[in-house]
């Protein structure tokens, strides 16, 4: 983690998101997880643990017992099923199985559902419903986490994929594992954008990509495009090849993101702002031009320029620089005003 290199350079490390699946602390890599939640927590991180739980209960599981028990299932059951649309099974998974690593110190969720959107291996059986959209209403108004639904004791937050038109009200978009390429880079500045037209504001990509090494300006284009993205969140895969650590790349190519590092760090009340307005009125902190100027032709050909709240306009680069000239060739349109 060198968490250190990010309090000395004050990058503002908000979040520490721990892979993958299960519900029990590998002792080998964790031996005292209390102990590192508590030292996260003297150190204002917040964390997030990645569930893939259609699975359900394992008998390596923790709980497996306990729920096998709460379930009414006979002891020689080999798991326990995964299924959203039983009460039975809701009450006890989010009370026996999730409450007592929140108790812990987690401190939300990032799901990370992976079965499609129907069929047998949802593990739900009632037509039109959708299970992503499902599941994300059942995480955001988790009673063991948050408090009642009417009352809530701390704002519901979690990261999970969109799961169609009107799942904006719960979570934190997750874009799924990313291709680490100039298209994909492209890709999602508009994409992003678009999102809002819909009022969905918080896509969270995985900045650098997830598959693979990025290389050095791609990553820092990427950074730079990060720091006016609505979430910044750098991830990668397991390999130890995979690696997002900024002081491992050139020295140029650290400064650089550095700086954007720093700069995202020192915007947070502007973004915190502008998410409160999002919340109020339902305009997105990334707002396309035609939000701003809807009569102008450029709004709509411009599609990878936008605004960063009513104060920023910005235009990222999502291209390599030429190779003979040094330069990126970019053309970017400016509101009449500013003539």
């Amino acid at each position: 983690m060198q968490f250190s290199f990010f309090q000395n350079e004050k990058f503002g490390l908000a979040e520490i998101y721990t892979d993958l699946t299960g519900f029990t602390w590998n002792d080998h890599l964790f031996p005292n997880p209390q102990g590192f939640l508590a030292w996260c927590k003297a150190n204002n991180l917040k964390n997030t643990l990645n569930l893939h739980f259609a699975s359900g209960i394992q008998k390596w599981e923790d709980t497996f017992n306990e729920m096998v028990e709460a379930m009414g299932l006979n002891a020689s059951a080999l798991y326990v099923p995964w299924k959203p649309v039983d009460p039975k099974f809701v009450n006890n998974f989010l009370k026996i199985t999730l409450k007592p690593l929140q108790d812990m110190g987690i401190d939300f969720w990032w799901l990370d559902w992976r079965q499609g959107e129907e069929g047998p291996k949802t593990g739900i059986n009632m037509p039109n419903l959708n299970p992503t959209f499902w599941i994300n209403y059942l995480f955001f108004t988790n009673p063991y986490q948050w408090g009642p639904i009417d009352e809530p004791v701390k704002r519901p937050f979690l990261l999970h994929s969109w799961g169609g038109l009107g799942n904006h009200r719960y979570q934190i978009g997750f874009s799924g594992n990313v291709n680490p390429s100039w298209s994909s880079l492209n890709y999602q500045v508009s994409f992003t954008l678009r999102a809002s037209n819909v009022l969905f504001g918080y896509w969270s990509h995985d900045i650098g990509g997830h598959l693979k090494p990025p290389p050095a300006e791609l990553y820092t284009r990427w950074i730079q495009w990060g720091a006016f993205s609505p979430i910044f969140r750098i991830h990668s895969s397991k390999s130890a090849l995979d690696d997002r650590r900024i002081w491992v790349y050139p020295l140029a190519n650290y400064k650089i993101m550095h700086e954007f590092m720093v700069l995202r760090g020192s915007m947070v009340p502007y973004i915190y702002t502008y998410a409160r307005e999002a919340h109020d009125t339902g305009l997105s902190l990334l707002r396309a031009l035609y939000f701003e100027y809807p009569e102008a032709d450029e709004s709509y050909i411009f599609n990878n320029q936008y605004f960063f709240g009513p104060h920023i306009m910005a235009a990222p680069i999502t291209q390599a620089v030429n190779e003979t000239s040094q330069v990126v060739n970019k053309t970017i349109w400016i509101p009449p005003w500013y003539r």
